[in-house]
């Protein structure tokens, strides 16, 4: 017990409605969500001259790798080659992978520096999602093709 509190104040803590307590879960997530952890998107891109089997290969020990820091892995979008904004380490296209997923804070840094270690990972990103938006569905974007063309809208 602390010093300079009364065993009465400490007692009456655990007596009290969870409302009173505070939140047990994370944002407004409806309990979804334990305190301790928060829910996460990682993108990756990997360098697209590797084999298709390499590149496999190299997409799933990243999701083993994430897997390994403690986080619990959702929905993976493997959205394959595209082309990137500008050039990567002289490379213009690049393998796209959305990983979303849920991690206690603390692990972040660490999944972090292994992306980072990763060679055949040109970039990479991990951001978190806000309690609200979490859990929805996100279609891929649209291949450049559908793009250039107009993505097939009616245009007066």
């Amino acid at each position: 017990m602390p010093k300079g509190i009364p065993a009465s104040v400490t007692n009456t803590y655990d007596t009290l409605p969870r409302t009173v307590r505070g939140p047990t879960s994370f944002g407004g997530s409806g309990g979804r969500y334990p305190l301790a952890t928060r829910p996460y998107e990682v993108m990756f891109i990997v360098d697209s001259t590797l084999d298709d089997q390499v590149v496999q290969n190299v997409v799933n020990r990243s999701i083993d790798q994430i897997k390994g820091v403690g986080a619990t892995v959702g929905r993976v979008e493997k959205w394959g080659r595209r082309k990137l904004a500008y050039p990567i380490r002289k490379k213009v296209d690049g393998y796209y992978t959305l990983v979303e997923m849920t991690a206690e804070p603390q692990t972040i840094a660490e999944l972090e520096r292994k992306l980072i270690l990763a060679d055949e990972i040109l970039r990479h990103k991990i951001m978190q999602v806000p309690a609200a938006a979490a859990g929805r569905s996100m279609a891929a974007p649209p291949p450049l093709d559908e793009i250039a063309s107009g993505g097939g809208r009616d245009r007066d």
